[in-house]
């Protein structure tokens, strides 16, 4: 979907980005995809009602697991 709605040099970037952080990240945790998440989440620009109560139970299923 990000695909579809940025610029391939955007997406590149972003993905560069969130490997840049994530890949020397001494711990794997849910913190360390809670910021790339949400800038994918607010790029992909979701206008269906589903799609946004998916996400919302996503939110709230990984932020129980802590």
């Amino acid at each position: 979907m990000l695909g579809k709605l940025q610029k391939k040099i955007w997406v590149l970037a972003y993905f560069l980005a969130t490997d840049a952080v994530l890949v020397p990240a001494p711990l794997i945790g849910f913190r360390y995809y809670t910021i790339p998440f949400d800038f994918l989440v607010l790029h992909c620009h979701v206008e269906d009602n589903g799609t946004w109560l998916l996400m919302g139970i996503q939110y709230v299923a990984l932020n129980s697991l802590r």
